[in-house]
Protein backbone atom coordinates (compact mmCIF):
# COMPACT_ATOMS: atom_id res chain seq x y z
CA UNK A 1 0.00 0.00 0.00
CA UNK A 2 1.45 3.12 -0.86
CA UNK A 3 1.92 6.27 1.67
CA UNK A 4 -0.21 8.34 -0.14
CA UNK A 5 -3.27 5.89 0.26
CA UNK A 6 -2.66 4.63 3.49
CA UNK A 7 -3.59 8.01 4.98
CA UNK A 8 -6.84 8.03 5.83
CA UNK A 9 -9.33 10.50 7.19
CA UNK A 10 -10.53 10.89 11.00
CA UNK A 11 -14.07 9.72 9.64
CA UNK A 12 -12.63 6.87 7.51
CA UNK A 13 -10.60 5.55 10.45
CA UNK A 14 -13.38 5.48 12.62
CA UNK A 15 -15.72 3.80 10.09
CA UNK A 16 -12.84 0.83 10.37
CA UNK A 17 -13.02 0.59 14.03
CA UNK A 18 -16.97 0.49 13.69
CA UNK A 19 -16.34 -2.48 11.00
CA UNK A 20 -14.04 -4.51 13.23
CA UNK A 21 -16.19 -3.92 16.16
CA UNK A 22 -19.33 -5.28 14.51
CA UNK A 23 -16.83 -8.61 13.58
CA UNK A 24 -16.49 -8.40 17.83
CA UNK A 25 -12.67 -7.52 17.85
CA UNK A 26 -11.04 -6.42 20.78
CA UNK A 27 -9.87 -2.47 20.64
CA UNK A 28 -6.48 -4.28 21.02
CA UNK A 29 -7.12 -6.29 17.80
CA UNK A 30 -8.18 -3.11 16.04
CA UNK A 31 -4.99 -1.12 16.80
CA UNK A 32 -2.76 -4.16 16.26
CA UNK A 33 -4.47 -4.99 12.83
CA UNK A 34 -4.38 -1.09 11.38
CA UNK A 35 -1.16 -0.45 12.66
CA UNK A 36 -0.16 -3.44 10.41
CA UNK A 37 -1.70 -1.47 7.41
CA UNK A 38 -1.63 1.80 8.41
CA UNK A 39 1.66 1.91 9.91
CA UNK A 40 2.88 5.58 11.10
CA UNK A 41 -0.77 6.85 9.87
CA UNK A 42 -2.97 4.49 12.09
CA UNK A 43 -4.79 6.10 15.03
CA UNK A 44 -3.40 5.90 17.98
CA UNK A 45 -4.43 3.17 20.71
CA UNK A 46 -6.14 5.53 23.26
CA UNK A 47 -8.09 6.69 20.11
CA UNK A 48 -8.86 2.93 19.03
CA UNK A 49 -9.93 2.44 22.54
CA UNK A 50 -12.31 5.29 22.73
CA UNK A 51 -14.18 5.31 19.75
CA UNK A 52 -14.71 0.99 19.54
CA UNK A 53 -16.37 1.97 23.26
CA UNK A 54 -18.93 4.60 21.77
CA UNK A 55 -19.71 1.82 18.94
CA UNK A 56 -19.99 -0.95 20.98
CA UNK A 57 -22.72 1.32 23.41
CA UNK A 58 -24.65 1.54 20.24
CA UNK A 59 -22.93 4.44 18.53
CA UNK A 60 -23.63 4.55 14.83
CA UNK A 61 -22.29 8.03 12.97
CA UNK A 62 -18.88 8.26 13.05
CA UNK A 63 -18.66 11.75 12.80
CA UNK A 64 -17.88 14.24 15.91
CA UNK A 65 -20.69 15.53 17.78
CA UNK A 66 -21.37 19.44 17.04
CA UNK A 67 -19.65 21.66 19.47
CA UNK A 68 -20.68 25.19 20.63
CA UNK A 69 -18.37 27.97 20.14
CA UNK A 70 -17.05 30.54 18.00
CA UNK A 71 -16.99 29.12 14.40
CA UNK A 72 -14.53 29.09 11.79
CA UNK A 73 -15.64 32.18 10.09
CA UNK A 74 -13.47 34.45 12.67
CA UNK A 75 -10.90 34.20 10.00
CA UNK A 76 -12.02 37.55 8.23
CA UNK A 77 -10.40 40.09 6.29
CA UNK A 78 -11.11 42.76 8.99
CA UNK A 79 -9.42 40.35 11.77
CA UNK A 80 -6.74 40.03 9.46
CA UNK A 81 -6.10 43.71 9.46
CA UNK A 82 -6.77 43.82 13.32
CA UNK A 83 -3.69 41.17 13.47
CA UNK A 84 -1.40 42.40 11.01
CA UNK A 85 -1.63 45.80 12.89
CA UNK A 86 -0.87 44.59 16.43
CA UNK A 87 2.28 42.92 14.71
CA UNK A 88 3.55 45.99 13.10
CA UNK A 89 3.13 47.46 15.95
CA UNK A 90 4.94 45.10 18.26
CA UNK A 91 6.95 42.13 15.92
CA UNK A 92 7.90 40.57 19.18
CA UNK A 93 4.41 39.79 20.27
CA UNK A 94 3.35 36.30 21.43
CA UNK A 95 0.38 34.32 19.56
CA UNK A 96 -1.24 34.37 23.07
CA UNK A 97 -1.24 37.94 23.45
CA UNK A 98 -2.67 38.50 19.96
CA UNK A 99 -5.63 35.62 21.12
CA UNK A 100 -6.59 37.86 24.40
CA UNK A 101 -6.63 40.55 22.50
CA UNK A 102 -8.56 39.36 19.61
CA UNK A 103 -10.24 36.84 21.84
CA UNK A 104 -9.54 34.02 19.10
CA UNK A 105 -7.78 30.92 19.57
CA UNK A 106 -4.27 30.82 19.17
CA UNK A 107 -4.24 28.17 16.43
CA UNK A 108 -6.57 30.51 14.38
CA UNK A 109 -4.65 33.20 15.14
CA UNK A 110 -1.18 31.34 13.95
CA UNK A 111 -3.30 29.95 10.56
CA UNK A 112 -4.19 33.43 9.76
CA UNK A 113 -0.01 35.24 10.64
CA UNK A 114 1.38 32.19 8.12
CA UNK A 115 -1.10 31.60 5.88
CA UNK A 116 -2.84 35.26 5.23
CA UNK A 117 -0.23 37.43 6.04
CA UNK A 118 2.66 35.09 4.94
CA UNK A 119 4.63 35.89 7.90
CA UNK A 120 7.17 33.66 10.15
CA UNK A 121 9.04 34.13 13.14
CA UNK A 122 12.82 34.33 13.15
CA UNK A 123 15.42 35.77 15.88
CA UNK A 124 16.06 39.12 15.59
CA UNK A 125 20.24 38.24 17.49
CA UNK A 126 22.80 36.52 15.13
CA UNK A 127 24.70 33.61 16.71
CA UNK A 128 27.91 32.47 15.34
CA UNK A 129 28.43 29.22 13.94
CA UNK A 130 31.28 26.72 14.78
CA UNK A 131 34.82 27.49 13.24
CA UNK A 132 35.38 25.89 9.28
CA UNK A 133 39.11 24.99 9.13
CA UNK A 134 39.29 27.75 6.90
CA UNK A 135 38.03 30.21 9.69
CA UNK A 136 40.79 28.31 12.27
CA UNK A 137 43.68 29.01 10.09
CA UNK A 138 42.82 32.51 9.16
CA UNK A 139 42.29 33.23 12.51
CA UNK A 140 45.67 31.73 13.23
CA UNK A 141 47.44 34.01 10.60
CA UNK A 142 45.42 37.17 11.93
CA UNK A 143 46.64 36.63 15.46
CA UNK A 144 50.09 35.98 14.21
CA UNK A 145 49.76 39.43 11.78
CA UNK A 146 48.92 41.33 15.27
CA UNK A 147 52.24 39.72 17.27
CA UNK A 148 54.10 41.53 14.41
CA UNK A 149 52.52 44.70 14.03
CA UNK A 150 52.51 44.75 18.30
CA UNK A 151 56.34 43.69 19.02
CA UNK A 152 57.59 45.53 21.36
CA UNK A 153 55.17 48.24 21.88
CA UNK A 154 52.28 46.76 23.58
CA UNK A 155 51.08 49.26 25.41
CA UNK A 156 51.37 52.00 23.10
CA UNK A 157 49.15 49.89 20.50
CA UNK A 158 46.58 48.64 23.07
CA UNK A 159 46.09 52.51 24.13
CA UNK A 160 45.40 53.36 20.29
CA UNK A 161 42.49 50.66 19.37
CA UNK A 162 38.68 51.49 19.25
CA UNK A 163 37.01 48.41 19.74
CA UNK A 164 33.21 48.47 18.47
CA UNK A 165 30.16 46.09 18.81
CA UNK A 166 26.58 46.79 17.93
CA UNK A 167 25.79 44.10 20.89
CA UNK A 168 25.60 46.80 23.56
CA UNK A 169 26.17 45.86 27.54
CA UNK A 170 23.12 46.62 29.66
CA UNK A 171 22.46 46.52 33.13
CA UNK A 172 19.77 43.80 32.89
CA UNK A 173 19.61 40.42 32.01
CA UNK A 174 19.77 40.34 27.79
CA UNK A 175 16.86 38.72 25.90
CA UNK A 176 18.06 35.24 25.00
CA UNK A 177 17.41 34.69 21.26
CA UNK A 178 13.45 32.95 21.63
CA UNK A 179 12.56 36.31 23.45
CA UNK A 180 14.08 38.09 20.63
CA UNK A 181 12.48 36.44 17.80
CA UNK A 182 10.59 38.83 15.53
CA UNK A 183 7.44 38.44 12.68
CA UNK A 184 8.13 39.13 9.37
CA UNK A 185 7.43 38.39 5.62
CA UNK A 186 8.76 35.24 4.65
CA UNK A 187 10.24 36.45 1.27
CA UNK A 188 12.03 39.25 3.34
CA UNK A 189 15.71 38.86 3.53
CA UNK A 190 16.50 40.32 7.15
CA UNK A 191 19.25 43.16 7.42
CA UNK A 192 20.69 44.92 10.13
CA UNK A 193 19.76 48.53 10.93
CA UNK A 194 22.83 49.32 13.97
CA UNK A 195 25.31 50.77 11.19
CA UNK A 196 24.35 53.95 12.34
CA UNK A 197 24.40 53.73 15.95
CA UNK A 198 28.14 51.51 15.74
CA UNK A 199 29.50 54.39 13.77
CA UNK A 200 28.28 56.87 16.13
CA UNK A 201 30.57 55.25 18.36
CA UNK A 202 33.58 55.26 16.26
CA UNK A 203 33.24 59.23 15.55
CA UNK A 204 33.04 59.72 19.18
CA UNK A 205 36.44 58.10 19.30
CA UNK A 206 38.02 59.21 16.65
CA UNK A 207 39.76 62.42 17.78
CA UNK A 208 41.43 60.12 20.81
CA UNK A 209 42.28 57.38 18.48
CA UNK A 210 43.32 56.66 15.16
CA UNK A 211 43.16 52.82 15.21
CA UNK A 212 40.22 50.29 14.51
CA UNK A 213 39.26 46.76 14.89
CA UNK A 214 35.99 45.47 14.02
CA UNK A 215 34.35 41.58 14.01
CA UNK A 216 33.11 39.83 11.06
CA UNK A 217 29.78 40.71 10.97
CA UNK A 218 28.31 41.64 7.79
CA UNK A 219 27.47 45.38 9.19
CA UNK A 220 31.35 45.79 8.98
CA UNK A 221 32.24 44.12 5.58
CA UNK A 222 29.71 46.73 3.99
CA UNK A 223 31.11 49.11 1.47
CA UNK A 224 29.38 51.90 3.58
CA UNK A 225 31.47 50.64 6.60
CA UNK A 226 34.22 50.59 5.22
CA UNK A 227 34.29 54.06 3.48
CA UNK A 228 33.81 55.70 6.77
CA UNK A 229 36.82 54.03 8.40
CA UNK A 230 38.33 55.72 5.93
CA UNK A 231 37.16 59.05 6.16
CA UNK A 232 37.65 59.28 9.63
CA UNK A 233 41.04 58.20 9.55
CA UNK A 234 41.10 54.79 10.90
CA UNK A 235 43.46 52.26 9.70
CA UNK A 236 41.71 48.45 9.98
CA UNK A 237 43.20 45.53 11.91
CA UNK A 238 41.66 41.98 10.97
CA UNK A 239 39.33 40.48 13.42
CA UNK A 240 40.21 36.89 13.88
CA UNK A 241 36.84 34.81 13.60
CA UNK A 242 34.56 33.24 16.41
CA UNK A 243 32.68 30.79 17.38
CA UNK A 244 30.53 29.38 20.33
CA UNK A 245 33.21 26.67 20.94
CA UNK A 246 36.06 29.81 22.18
CA UNK A 247 33.11 31.46 24.77
CA UNK A 248 33.45 27.32 26.39
CA UNK A 249 37.17 27.37 26.83
CA UNK A 250 37.03 30.86 28.48
CA UNK A 251 34.27 29.38 30.67
CA UNK A 252 36.17 26.15 31.43
CA UNK A 253 39.79 28.30 31.63
CA UNK A 254 37.78 31.35 33.88
CA UNK A 255 34.24 30.23 35.22
CA UNK A 256 35.30 29.52 38.67
CA UNK A 257 36.23 33.21 39.19
CA UNK A 258 32.55 34.47 37.78
CA UNK A 259 30.98 32.23 40.09
CA UNK A 260 30.26 29.14 37.68
CA UNK A 261 31.00 26.06 39.80
CA UNK A 262 31.14 23.22 37.37
CA UNK A 263 31.25 22.93 33.41
CA UNK A 264 32.02 19.39 31.75
CA UNK A 265 32.14 18.67 27.87
CA UNK A 266 29.94 16.17 26.08
CA UNK A 267 31.90 13.74 25.53
CA UNK A 268 30.16 12.87 21.39
CA UNK A 269 31.47 11.81 18.54
CA UNK A 270 29.19 13.73 16.34
CA UNK A 271 26.34 16.24 16.41
CA UNK A 272 23.91 13.72 17.24
CA UNK A 273 20.46 14.94 17.84
CA UNK A 274 20.43 18.11 15.60
CA UNK A 275 20.00 19.50 12.46
CA UNK A 276 23.49 18.71 11.60
CA UNK A 277 23.01 14.97 11.49
CA UNK A 278 19.84 15.50 8.64
CA UNK A 279 22.62 13.85 5.89
CA UNK A 280 22.59 10.67 8.43
CA UNK A 281 18.90 10.19 8.29
CA UNK A 282 18.54 8.38 5.07
CA UNK A 283 21.99 6.17 5.35
CA UNK A 284 20.35 5.20 9.09
CA UNK A 285 17.05 4.28 7.36
CA UNK A 286 18.62 2.53 4.51
CA UNK A 287 20.63 0.13 7.19
CA UNK A 288 17.25 -0.79 9.23
CA UNK A 289 15.97 -1.82 5.91
CA UNK A 290 18.81 -4.35 6.07
CA UNK A 291 17.99 -5.37 9.25
CA UNK A 292 15.47 -8.06 10.89
CA UNK A 293 12.99 -5.45 13.25
CA UNK A 294 11.09 -7.35 15.72
CA UNK A 295 8.15 -6.09 17.97
CA UNK A 296 9.45 -5.17 21.60
CA UNK A 297 9.03 -7.94 23.96
CA UNK A 298 9.38 -5.32 26.77
CA UNK A 299 7.67 -1.61 27.07
CA UNK A 300 10.88 0.45 24.97
CA UNK A 301 10.65 4.55 24.98
CA UNK A 302 11.44 6.65 22.11
CA UNK A 303 13.37 9.53 22.80
CA UNK A 304 11.46 11.33 19.40
CA UNK A 305 7.99 11.75 20.97
CA UNK A 306 7.89 9.93 24.49
CA UNK A 307 5.51 7.49 23.50
CA UNK A 308 5.80 3.32 23.68
CA UNK A 309 7.26 1.47 20.48
CA UNK A 310 4.12 -0.83 19.78
CA UNK A 311 5.21 -2.99 16.74
CA UNK A 312 8.59 -3.25 14.21
CA UNK A 313 7.11 -0.46 11.64
CA UNK A 314 7.32 2.24 14.34
CA UNK A 315 10.62 1.19 15.64
CA UNK A 316 11.80 1.65 11.67
CA UNK A 317 9.76 4.80 11.64
CA UNK A 318 11.33 6.78 14.57
CA UNK A 319 14.66 5.48 14.66
CA UNK A 320 15.77 7.75 11.80
CA UNK A 321 14.29 10.75 13.17
CA UNK A 322 16.45 10.24 16.55
CA UNK A 323 19.62 11.13 14.52
CA UNK A 324 18.40 14.60 14.52
CA UNK A 325 15.52 14.94 16.80
CA UNK A 326 16.31 16.37 20.58
CA UNK A 327 16.25 13.87 23.01
CA UNK A 328 12.76 14.10 24.77
CA UNK A 329 14.34 12.45 27.93
CA UNK A 330 12.10 14.86 30.70
CA UNK A 331 8.90 13.48 28.55
CA UNK A 332 9.35 10.61 28.77
CA UNK A 333 10.27 10.34 32.33
CA UNK A 334 6.64 11.97 32.62
CA UNK A 335 5.10 9.21 30.59
CA UNK A 336 6.61 6.17 31.91
CA UNK A 337 5.74 7.14 35.46
CA UNK A 338 2.98 8.42 35.20
CA UNK A 339 0.16 6.46 37.43
CA UNK A 340 -2.57 6.26 40.11
CA UNK A 341 -1.47 8.11 43.43
CA UNK A 342 -2.30 4.12 44.74
CA UNK A 343 -0.11 2.39 42.68
CA UNK A 344 3.66 2.26 43.44
CA UNK A 345 7.08 2.97 41.71
CA UNK A 346 8.72 -0.03 40.55
CA UNK A 347 12.40 -0.37 40.97
CA UNK A 348 14.12 1.95 38.60
CA UNK A 349 18.05 1.06 37.34
CA UNK A 350 20.01 3.91 35.67
CA UNK A 351 22.74 1.92 33.59
CA UNK A 352 26.07 3.47 32.67
CA UNK A 353 28.29 6.54 33.53
CA UNK A 354 27.54 9.75 35.23
CA UNK A 355 24.70 10.49 37.52
CA UNK A 356 22.66 12.66 34.79
CA UNK A 357 19.80 10.40 34.22
CA UNK A 358 18.46 10.35 38.16
CA UNK A 359 19.63 13.67 38.47
CA UNK A 360 17.12 14.80 36.23
CA UNK A 361 14.76 11.76 37.55
CA UNK A 362 14.72 13.11 40.85
CA UNK A 363 13.57 16.83 39.54
CA UNK A 364 10.94 15.13 37.43
CA UNK A 365 9.18 12.65 40.03
CA UNK A 366 10.80 12.61 43.51
CA UNK A 367 8.95 9.54 44.53
CA UNK A 368 10.30 7.37 41.73
CA UNK A 369 13.59 8.80 42.50
CA UNK A 370 13.38 7.05 45.63
CA UNK A 371 12.76 3.78 44.12
CA UNK A 372 15.61 3.94 41.50
CA UNK A 373 19.76 3.12 42.00
CA UNK A 374 22.74 3.69 39.86
CA UNK A 375 24.35 0.85 37.89
CA UNK A 376 27.93 1.88 37.17
CA UNK A 377 29.32 0.23 33.88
Amino acid sequence: MSAESSNLSNIEHRAVIKYFVKKGKTPKEIFEDMVSVLQESAPSYTMVKKWARLFQQGRESCKDDPRPGRPVTVVTEENVRKIEKLVLADRRIKLWQIAEEMQISKERIGEIIHEHMNMRKISARWVPKMLTPFDKQRRLQTSKDFFKLVGDNIEEICDRIVTVDETWVRQYDPESKQESMQWTKKDRRRNSSRTEATWEVIARSAVLHNASTEDNASVHTARVSRQALKDTGFSEIDHPPYSPDLALRWIEREGRAWGIRRSTRVLASGAFHTEAMRGAVEAVRAALALCEVRTPNLAVWSSVDAKLYHNAAQVRARLPRQVVAPVRWEQTLHAMFARDASHGFPLTCAVGPGRSMRATLRQVNAKAWDSSVQVDT
